[in-house]
């Protein structure tokens, strides 16, 4: 994808570091999942597919446009910005 961009920017005369921010974001995202996610032992595995089998839940899952490990990531990277200010 980065390099995508980085072919539109020499093309288009556009800025690199800008077209990429959203990405960097995403990869920020997930990478704070992914930490919190590291740390899962095997009941909550079970505790989260618990939720996620819920009805609602399960339907907002596959039914809405939202990538949920990236909305997860950019919360836990909130919490953790406030943990670090305390």
């Amino acid at each position: 994808m980065s390099g995508v961009l980085a072919a539109r920017a020499m093309i288009n005369g556009e800025d690199y570091d800008e077209m990429v921010k959203p990405l960097q974001e995403h990869i920020e995202n997930i990478s704070a999942f992914r930490k919190a996610i590291e740390k899962f032992e095997n009941k909550d595995f079970d505790r989260l597919l618990s939720i996620l089998g819920t009805p609602g839940i399960k339907q907002a899952a596959y039914n809405l446009p939202i990538n949920f490990a990236d909305l997860i990531g950019s919360i836990l990277k909130l919490i953790e910005k406030q943990d670090t200010r305390l």
